[in-house]
């Protein structure tokens, strides 16, 4: 007759298997989602430097009359409810999705790009895929001319290739008939839009990235800091 508790009683040569935590996934588990949320911003700026996204998601909403650099990578970025705002993203590895958008400049790199429910939107794009406008109107596309220095980092990141750039032909789910409703900008420069920080803070730290922008008719071609600028 067995043991009542021989259930209990391990085998000499049983092995107790456990699953391995690894710092990286403590640290994992311990990163804040709040740190990929920049929400109800009002007449401010707000820049992330290189290394404070690091992939992740991001989300930004609810924000007005503010500019907004994410100077990393990102897996994919979500852009709702923003009125007069300039939004400035680095490479974005999957997707941004702009959503009920009105009076918005933006200078996206991502691999895919849809626009729905915005009017009066500027978007200086460098994308994988033709970029999609839905339930949109007065929306115009200009090339990517972002530069800082770890954007070359951050391209390889985001595995973007800088010879697709797709930004003169956009898709549109909702055209009209009688009008488009985009339209591309053949030689103008994202700075003539995006102004200079206010805060002296917010200059600093974009001069530290060695932010710059490409002028489409002054920078040679293959010369440095001349990526996506030669049409």
């Amino acid at each position: 007759m067995g043991c009542l508790f021989a259930r209990n009683v391990k085998k000499e040569n049983e092995v107790d298997f456990k699953e391995k935590v690894y710092s990286w996934d403590l640290k994992k588990k311990n990163e804040d989602k709040n740190n990929f949320i920049i929400e109800s911003l009002v007449n401010e700026e707000r820049i992330e430097l290189p290394g404070s996204v690091n992939g992740h998601q991001f989300l930004i909403q609810n924000c007005e009359d503010s500019s907004i650099y994410i100077l990393d990578h990102t897996n994919t970025v979500t852009i709702y409810d923003c009125r007069n705002c300039k939004i400035i993203l680095g490479p974005v590895k999957g997707s941004v999705y702009i959503g009920d958008c009105q009076n918005c400049i933006f200078v996206i790199a991502c691999g895919q790009l849809r626009i729905r429910d915005s009017r009066k939107i500027l978007a200086f794009v460098h994308c994988e895929t033709q970029p999609v406008i839905e339930a949109s109107s007065a929306i115009s596309f200009g090339s990517y001319q972002l530069q800082y220095s770890q954007l070359e980092e951050h391209l390889k990141c985001a595995n973007l290739d800088n010879k697709k750039k797709n930004w003169k032909v956009a898709y549109d789910f909702t055209p009209l008939q009688s009008e488009t409703n985009w339209k591309f900008l053949e030689n103008d420069n994202a700075y003539n839009y995006v102004e200079d920080p206010i805060s002296s803070e917010a200059m600093e730290k974009l001069r530290s990235c060695g932010v710059s922008w490409c002028n489409i008719e002054e920078v040679p071609r293959g010369s440095e800091g001349a990526l996506f600028c030669d049409g």
